[in-house]
């Protein structure tokens, strides 16, 4: 029961093996189409190419600010923030040009050591690469305050996974309060609250595919993990009673039209038969 959200340009695929071994429940955040795997891609500007970061974003953070997590040891786990006031240069904080908000980004000794800002006029965007090869460096741009405008963030993967899978968001070994509490850690997720943060909420609500179509998610559904199963393990099943004799059993998350079993009792022998869901069959916990 958890949204999360890709940033980087690799897909996550998370397994849960369940009950078989040789059964295993693939749960997919997809790749960041906005990006590659050393340059990223504003998707917000306006025709004339200029960005509103006047005041707050909807939770009431500066849009002054743009924040970036960075990691270049071997493993990917050493991270580090960069943040940066990217209305320095601007004339008007309401119309905060491309070309500003890169000399701005270019003139922060901390962001020009790992990182280059650029305009790109051929598709209109801005672009922040990092100056060390793709596979030597990992970085992402965290959602909110400028981001909110600039839309760094706007093809990233998102997807609605099992908590289980909480295991693989991007964690500091920097940092013990943010210490991975599983040694399988990925490093790769970035989890999203849509009941406390506005900015998670619109994540939600905005994501697209790689060519920009909604996807349609809703932030204001949340489903649990029985529900993200979608009846495709039989190690978690519903039993419902309908009598003394008759007994349906379905596996958890299944729909009306899936496959499930009718289990009798009749004169001492015990039959399975199969049955197709009905939408009144259907129980929640």
């Amino acid at each position: 029961m958890s949204w999360f959200q890709n940033p980087f340009h690799e897909e996550y695929r998370g397994a849960w093996v369940l009950g078989d071994r040789h059964h295993i429940v693939d749960f997919i955040c997809p790749i960041n189409a906005g990006r590659d795997g050393n340059l990223i891609y504003s998707w917000g500007a306006s025709a004339s190419g200029t960005y509103d970061l006047s005041g707050n974003d909807t939770d009431g953070t500066s849009k002054a600010n743009l924040t970036i997590f960075f990691a270049a040891d071997p493993e990917f786990r050493q991270w580090s923030k960069i943040i940066v006031d990217v209305r320095t240069s601007a004339a008007s904080a309401t119309a905060v040009t491309q070309h500003e908000i890169s000399t701005a980004l270019n003139n922060n000794n901390e962001f020009s050591g790992f990182f280059e800002a650029a305009t790109n006029r051929s598709n209109n965007s801005l672009t922040i690469r990092g100056r060390q090869k793709s596979g030597r460096m990992k970085f992402y741009v965290v959602n909110g305050a400028a981001e909110e405008s600039l839309k760094f963030n706007a093809r990233a993967g998102v997807a609605e996974l099992p908590t289980y899978f909480d295991r693989h968001k991007v964690s500091n070994l920097l940092t013990t309060a943010q210490w991975p509490l599983w040694k399988d850690n990925l490093n790769v997720l970035i989890p999203l609250n849509p009941v406390t943060y506005n900015v998670d909420a619109a994540a939600i609500d905005n994501a697209v595919n790689a060519k920009g179509i909604s996807l349609g998610y809703s932030s204001g559904t949340i489903q649990e993990d029985w529900q993200l199963l979608a009846g495709r393990s039989g190690l978690f099943e519903f039993t419902i009673s309908h009598s003394a004799s008759e007994t349906l059993v379905y596996p958890a998350g299944a729909k009306a039209g899936d496959l499930s079993k009718i289990i009798l009792v009749s004169s001492g022998s015990t039959f399975a038969l199969p049955h197709t869901l009905a939408s009144g069959d259907l129980v929640t916990p």
